[in-house]
């Protein structure tokens, strides 16, 4: 029998060593593609807000929906210094036992009047993101949603740019500070065509339905008394002596819009809560580590090739490990024919034998090593991109279902 050149089985074994290094190399080109597949099956800070994104830049949000007890909080807490919150989800949570360095200074303003309507979903998320979940079914059934406010001034924070170095106290899952609050008063209320007019149906410490009135409506919320807005501001005498605007109009103080900015590097916390529209809490989780979301993300990219590269290989060690056994087996029986005994025949069948053995246990090692580097680094970059969403998002440290990790679109272990 004739054994095949060996220059094709120089060319066999070397193709076979070098395709895990070609597609470690293919991985690499594609790391984007590779890096958001991978994100796609991680939580995402996208696909937690959902239409909200409280991002990099300030965020503005109308907070008319809020409820009486959290609007008197965060009232209350703009007297005594910067706020802190946690804004996640088109939710906003007051850290009420959080201390942030700052204070804010009030601007009064020439009263302004303004009838905002919102006839649709995107609108609603621009104007309200906050609570605008809850308020989605409101809109749909009415077909419209109104706010009549007047605005008298606006509380400014002294800085704009925070760390979690600048937070004292209980600030575990802190992600921004309010660095701007609009106050006046307001009404909102529901319904297509509906016009209350704010300032022609005031009443007591509300806004009553008047002869503005063109269509139903439904009054959802109110705040303030638009009469009181036309008053002087508030004054009080500073250390000198002198007298300085100290706040906005008794009566006319309600929180129309509040401006946020993230803080860098938020505080992650262990423990779990329950997030609510305005909801006030007082955890005391353990914060997390402090890890830069640029460094997670280089982690993230290294980890993603390193799987790719093990799985590569282990796939290579496959492929050798086939030929290698088919080879074995022809070989096995012609070096051991006794037929053949001192031919030169015999001598390439020993070769050939003695080769396809390498190959085999060759691509078994190959594949054992190359499985094993791709679920370590596939186990590690789940662990980082879980941790970079929850600290984009705010979210407490939480494992998947089951204890495990996800693999790729459709593996766990």
């Amino acid at each position: 029998m004739t054994a095949p050149p060996f220059k094709l089985w120089r060319t066999v074994v070397a193709a076979a060593v070098a395709l895990p290094m070609t597609l470690g190399i293919v991985a690499c080109k594609t790391g984007n593609a590779a890096q958001k597949l991978a994100d796609s099956t991680a939580p995402t800070l996208e696909g937690s807000v959902g239409k909200c994104k409280p991002g990099a830049e300030a965020s503005k949000s109308l907070v008319v929906e809020w409820p009486m007890g959290e609007r008197a909080a965060l009232e209350s807490r703009v007297k005594q210094g910067l706020v802190a919150v946690r804004y996640r989800n088109c939710e906003m949570e007051l850290i009420t036992n959080c201390t942030v360095s700052g204070a804010y200074s009030y601007t009064s303003v020439t009263p302004k009047s303004e009838n905002i309507k919102i006839t649709n979903a995107d609108e609603l998320y621009a104007k309200i993101p906050i609570g605008a979940v809850k308020l989605e079914g409101k809109l749909e059934r009415d077909g419209q949603l109104n706010v009549d406010m007047v605005l008298v001034g606006r509380h400014e924070a002294s800085r704009y740019y925070f760390q979690t170095s600048d937070l004292s106290g209980r600030c575990d899952g802190a992600t921004h500070v309010v660095t701007g609050l609009s106050v006046g008063a307001f009404v909102f209320y529901s319904g297509a065509g509906a016009d209350i007019g704010i300032s022609g149906g005031v009443k007591g410490t509300g806004v009553e339905t008047g002869a503005g009135s063109t269509a139903s409506k439904e009054i959802l919320n109110r705040d303030g008394d638009a009469a009181a807005c036309s008053a002087p501001s508030t004054v009080a005498e500073g250390e000198t002596g002198d007298l300085a605007i100290a706040g906005p109009p008794a009566g006319c103080a309600a929180a129309l819009q509040v401006e946020v900015v993230p803080i860098d590097r938020p505080q992650m916390t262990t423990t779990t809560s329950t997030s609510a529209v305005g909801k006030m809490t007082d955890t005391n989780g353990v914060a997390g580590v402090d890890l830069a979301t640029e460094t997670l993300d280089k982690r993230i990219k290294v980890m993603t090739f390193t799987a790719l590269s093990g799985y590569a290989i282990a796939a290579g060690g496959v492929v050798l490990a086939y030929i290698g056994l088919a080879q074995n087996k022809k070989y096995s029986a012609e070096s051991t024919d006794v037929g053949a005994a001192g031919s030169a025949d015999r001598s390439k069948y020993i070769a050939g034998y003695t080769t396809s053995q390498a190959m085999l246990y060759g691509g078994i090692g190959g594949f054992v090593l190359g499985a094993g580097i791709g679920l370590w680094a596939t186990v590690r970059g789940n662990k980082l991109r879980n941790e970079r969403s929850t600290r984009l998002a705010g979210l407490d440290v939480a494992p998947l279902p089951g204890g495990g990790f996800s693999l790729g679109a459709a593996w766990s272990f």
